[in-house]
């Protein structure tokens, strides 16, 4: 059995059932509404003055498939949010020396660095990086609320097909006795 018709086979299994439409519509009302806003719920920007500070110096600029560190030579490492990193930015710490001073100023409700300065440059801005975090996370809230739209929906639809099947029922059992 192909999986797209195992996947179809349990739609339909799930929505055949009024009782099974209605337990899928509250499952997917609670992942939406985990996912739009519970997942996303500390990423608001902060103020400079809320901001962590933290003065280091370089050691190494470690980049993975979704997240980029900053690691420091007492042991201290910071990530960047993937999102706020422009090519300008990773190319210019990749050729980043060791031992230079950084300043970061760390959002305490994400504890991604908001911004980057060496003595004489600002690799990330504060303003910019909070912005393009918040942007960012919006765009899940959308989707978070989008899917609970369609479990609301599904819920409705389910009761509405168990309404119709017990007046179909009800219209069989009136049938019978006359």
């Amino acid at each position: 059995m192909s999986k797209t018709n195992y996947r179809a086979k349990m739609a339909d299994t799930i929505l055949d059932s009024p009782k099974g439409t209605i337990i899928f519509g509250v499952i997917t009302v609670l992942f939406g509404l985990l996912f739009g806003f519970v997942l996303t719920g500390n990423t608001e920007p902060v103020s400079r003055n809320d901001a962590l500070v933290y003065e280091g110096e370089f050691e190494k600029y470690r980049e993975g498939r979704n997240s980029s560190t900053l690691c420091f030579a007492d042991g201290s490492e910071y990530e960047l949010y993937p999102h706020t990193l422009e090519e300008e930015v990773a190319e210019r710490l990749e050729s980043l020396p060791k031992g230079t001073r950084l300043y970061l100023l760390v959002n305490p409700n994400t504890y991604y660095v908001a911004e980057l300065r060496t003595e004489s440059e600002e690799i990330l801005n504060f303003e910019a990086t909070q912005k393009e975090i918040d942007d960012y996370q919006i765009g899940y809230t959308v989707t978070g609320i989008v899917v609970a739209l369609g479990g609301v929906l599904l819920i409705v639809y389910g009761f509405a097909t168990r309404k119709h099947e017990k007046e179909q029922s009800d219209k069989k059992d009136v049938k019978k006795t006359s």
